[in-house]
């Protein structure tokens, strides 16, 4: 089971077995729209997905092949003030997919890079669409320690409380 937290709760959900299929499609048809959205992290977290649910070579080799570019682009945008937020968080998020890769790396490193975007302390509504997206990646049952570091690093770096639900 995952947690998922949303403002300031945490939740459990899973995504049942016999929806694993329809999902795997949903996500193979994105990445082939991946073209017009090569600088964004989402491409990354497709392929991620694909590979580590599916067991995909080819997702792995293209998320392997695309996180540096998505770093590299990511840390470019940090000098545009009105792109900051956005470019922190893929460079957490690149951290975060790199680990879940590579099923190895340090965790804390991941909470340190969402806190940091945090800090950059962005409009709720963006901090809300990080949240969702680290949300949806648990629904498709990521490893949870990644996911739960970058939570709890993005509620210290905004400044928020993280409250558990019993």
């Amino acid at each position: 089971m995952m947690e998922v937290a949303r403002w300031g709760l945490v939740r459990r959900r899973t995504v049942p077995d016999n929806r694993w299929e329809s999902t795997r499609h949903s996500l193979t048809l994105a990445r082939e729209l991946r073209d017009a959205d090569l600088m964004r992290v989402n491409v990354v977290a497709i392929d991620v997905t694909l590979a580590v649910g599916d067991g995909d070579v080819r997702s792995a080799a293209q998320a392997r092949e695309l996180l540096p570019v998505v770093r590299v682009a990511s840390g470019l945008a940090l000098a545009r003030p009105d792109e900051r937020y956005w470019a922190a968080a893929a460079i957490a998020e690149c951290l975060l997919h790199r680990v879940i890769l590579e099923s190895a790396g340090d965790i804390d490193a991941i909470r340190l890079a969402f806190q940091a975007a945090g800090q950059v302390r962005p409009p709720d509504g963006h901090l809300c669409s990080t949240f969702r997206q680290l949300d949806f990646l648990g629904v498709l049952n990521l490893p949870t320690a990644p996911l739960e570091a970058a939570r709890k690093g993005l509620f210290e770096g905004a400044g928020w409380a993280l409250e558990v639900e019993p």
